[in-house]
């Protein structure tokens, strides 16, 4: 059984749980909170909490990904 994702992306947009938008520069800033929150329950020894944040943080970084490359791609048209 795996959780419902919290970050993906629908063409070139960023969605967060709640079917919110993100532009990129808060998802990016976004990220970099998760990666502190790793880095921090790891030293705490918080296993639980370190993959949660790693989880988000893939999840988001994938979006980050994805949304670039559909907002790349939509920047090359093809006349007919």
């Amino acid at each position: 059984m795996s959780c419902p994702l919290t970050y993906w992306h629908s063409g070139g947009d960023l969605l967060c749980a709640g079917r919110t938008t993100a532009d990129l520069a808060d998802a990016q800033a976004l990220l970099a909170l998760y990666d502190d929150e790793a880095r921090a329950a790891a030293n705490a020894g918080d296993a639980r909490t370190r993959a949660t944040a790693l989880q988000f943080a893939a999840e988001l970084s994938e979006a980050i990904r994805a949304a670039k490359r559909w907002r790349r791609a939509a920047a090359y048209t093809v006349d007919g």
